[in-house]
C-alpha cells in the first residue's frame, strides 16, 4: 500500500502548481511538479515505475479532484478546490467546462411547485413538489432552489466586475426592465459580453456547488462535470432559461412568434395536442 508521505507530495504538487499558473492545470504539468516536489524529498516519482498517473491520483481522491476532457489531457485542481475546473483556461478567457445539465438545471431554474433534491446513491437530482412530505431517506440531500432576486444579484456582482462605465450603466438598466434577465441577456449580446458572462456565470456556479457540498456532507464528484464542447453547449442552451419564470417564458415566446413572417411560419410543425390546447383557450 502506498504511504501517506506520497499524499502529502501530491498536495505540495497540485498546490504549487495551482499557485503559478492561477487556475486547475493539465495531468503533464503535474506530473513534472510532483517529480520534482518528490526529488527535493529524495524520492522518485512514480514509486511504481509500471503505475500511470490516473491510478496514481485515484488512490488520492481527498487530496485531487479531476475533469476528464475529450481528446485532450485531463485537468486537476486540489480537493477543496474543484471549482477551478470550470474557471477560465490558461488566461485565454475560454471556460474550460461546464456543469452537468441535472446539476445545472437544479442550481438555476425556477420550478413552480417543485424543489430541487440530490440522490447521493444514484448521483442524480430529484424535482419534488413543495407540497409533498419532506424526504426521510437520507440519501437524498436538499439543494436550495434559485430566487429571481439571487439571479438579479448575480448579474449586479458581474456587471461590477467591468472596466466600462458606459456599459455598466447600460447593464445596470436593463435588470429594472419588467423582463429583467432577458433584457440582461439581450444587452450582454449587444455589448459582445457573452463569454465574460458564461465564464463568471460557470464559476460562480460551480463554488455554489462547492460550498453547497461540503455543507451536504457530500464528496465532490467529478461526474458533476462536463467534458469543455458538451459542458458549454449545454450550458449555453440552460445559462438563460434557467432563471426565467414562466412568465418571461411565455413572453419570451410571443416575441419570438411575432417576428415571425409567414415563410418562418409554414416551416414549423405543430402538434395535435398543442392546436387543440390553443382552439380551447381561445374559446
Amino acid at each position: 500500500m502506498i504511504s501517506d508521505k506520497w499524499g502529502e507530495i501530491l498536495k505540495e504538487a497540485i498546490e504549487s502548481g495551482v499557485a503559478e499558473h492561477q487556475h486547475a492545470i493539465s495531468g503533464a504539468t503535474l506530473r513534472e511538479k510532483i517529480s520534482k516536489v518528490a526529488q527535493n524529498k529524495n524520492e522518485t516519482y512514480p514509486p511504481d515505475p509500471k503505475q500511470r498517473l490516473g491510478d496514481f491520483l485515484a488512490l488520492f481522491p481527498n487530496v485531487v479532484a479531476i475533469r476528464k476532457r475529450q481528446g485532450q489531457d485531463f485537468l486537476v485542481a486540489p480537493a477543496d478546490r474543484p471549482e477551478l475546473l470550470v474557471m477560465l483556461d490558461n488566461g485565454r478567457g475560454k471556460s474550460t467546462g461546464g456543469i452537468r445539465k441535472d446539476l445545472f438545471e437544479a442550481f438555476t431554474f425556477l420550478k413552480e411547485g417543485a424543489a430541487p433534491w440530490y440522490n447521493a446513491n444514484t448521483d442524480s437530482v430529484e424535482w419534488v413538489p413543495i407540497d409533498a412530505p419532506t424526504p426521510t431517506d437520507a440519501a437524498l440531500k436538499k439543494i436550495a432552489p434559485a430566487s429571481l432576486s439571487d439571479a438579479i444579484e448575480e448579474r449586479r456582482v458581474f456587471i461590477e466586475t467591468l472596466g466600462d462605465e458606459a456599459m455598466k450603466t447600460s447593464l445596470k438598466a436593463s435588470l429594472t426592465e419588467a423582463n429583467s434577465l432577458s433584457a440582461f441577456s439581450k444587452n450582454i449580446a449587444k455589448h459582445g459580453l457573452q463569454p465574460q458572462w458564461h465564464s463568471f456565470r460557470l464559476k460562480t456556479l460551480a463554488e455554489r456547488i462547492t460550498k453547497w457540498s461540503k455543507e451536504a456532507g457530500i464528496p465532490w464528484n467529478n461526474s458533476w462535470l462536463t467534458s469543455s464542447q458538451s459542458g458549454q453547449d449545454v450550458n449555453a442552451i440552460y445559462q438563460e432559461a434557467g432563471t426565467e419564470t414562466s412568465r418571461q417564458w411565455r413572453q419570451s415566446m410571443l416575441t419570438l412568434i411575432q417576428s415571425l413572417d409567414h415563410a418562418d411560419l409554414s416551416r414549423i410543425s405543430i402538434p395535435l395536442d398543442i392546436v387543440l390546447k390553443s382552439i380551447t383557450y381561445r374559446r
